[in-house]
């Protein structure tokens, strides 16, 4: 036996260094390697010196050399740095997945996110009706490129026709904007599921729906007023008449009464005598 106990030995298979803690017999020890003791045939055991004669020593990581706050470089400013892109409000569905008998994803619930990506800070009134009912509301804010979470929609919510409304509103109010803005969404159940699989497909994480793409002016809302379209009202009969025009339609004002009795009632004896102080 050329191994004794407390031999320094290298397991052949594994590259790993140990010592041999008991000799069991002429074919077989027990060794220790990084705190584990177990039985090994001999030949599959070496010295480990050759190892350790041939291995190229490790080199020293270099030396970082020091950079003096003199030497960095001047950076160039951007005008774009600041300026990020507006691409606006989504409502955003994050699935949570669990996985059934056959080890397919399947999805439990839906995690709620309104994203904004707007340059605007928003306050919001948000409600989540099921079967025509509000079974979820909430007022709050949005802050300009942040998202907030809202609250959690079971998957099996998509059978009761699930509908979003929610009213934004600037949190800075402005003059040259609209006052608020109403967004709605109903959500069809195939058309999510296959939303679901498109992004399992894609290894994306969610499903935004655009809710408002930038914040409307106010004149943009009072322009869209007076271009409304009323063709559908002519169409069935109603006489349409622009604002502009309606004094010319209506008849001229009468600036003489009449105060002749008899083209009143037959009868004038029996009426009422008007006088006027300034005839006579």
């Amino acid at each position: 036996m050329k191994y004794q106990v407390g031999d320094e030995i290298l397991v052949l298979q594994t590259n790993e260094e140990g010592r041999v803690l008991e000799i069991l017999d002429d074919q077989m020890v027990i060794v220790e390697v990084r705190g584990v003791k177990f039985p090994i045939y001999i030949d599959q055991i070496d010295f480990p010196y050759f190892k350790r004669f041939t291995q190229k020593p490790k080199e020293p990581a270099p030396k970082k050399e020091k950079v003096f706050i003199d030497q960095l470089p001047v950076e160039k400013k951007s005008q774009t740095n600041h300026i990020k892109a507006e691409n606006g409000v989504w409502l955003t569905l994050l699935p949570k997945y669990s996985l059934d008998e056959f080890g397919d994803d399947i999805v439990d619930y839906f995690k709620i996110y309104l994203v904004n990506q707007t340059g605007d800070s928003l306050q919001y009134y948000y409600q989540y009706e099921k079967n025509g009912r509000v079974d979820f509301e909430l007022k709050s804010e949005v802050l300009a490129h942040k998202d907030v979470y809202i609250h959690d929609m079971d998957f099996s919510d998509l059978n009761d026709y699930p509908h979003f409304s929610i009213e934004f509103s600037l949190l800075k109010k402005d003059d040259k904007k609209a006052e608020y803005f109403e967004s709605q969404l109903k959500l069809k159940p195939k058309q999510v599921f296959n939303k679901v699989e498109e992004i399992k497909d894609k290894n994306e994480p969610t499903i935004s729906y655009m809710l408002l793409e930038k914040y409307p002016a106010r004149e943009k809302q009072l322009k869209q007023a007076d271009n409304m379209d009323l063709s559908s009202l002519s169409k069935i009969g109603y006489k349409v008449i622009p604002a502009k025009k309606f004094k010319e339609t209506l008849p001229p004002v009468r600036s003489v009464v009449d105060l002749h009795i008899d083209k009143i009632t037959d009868n004038p004896k029996g009426s009422l005598t008007m006088r006027c102080s300034s005839c006579n």
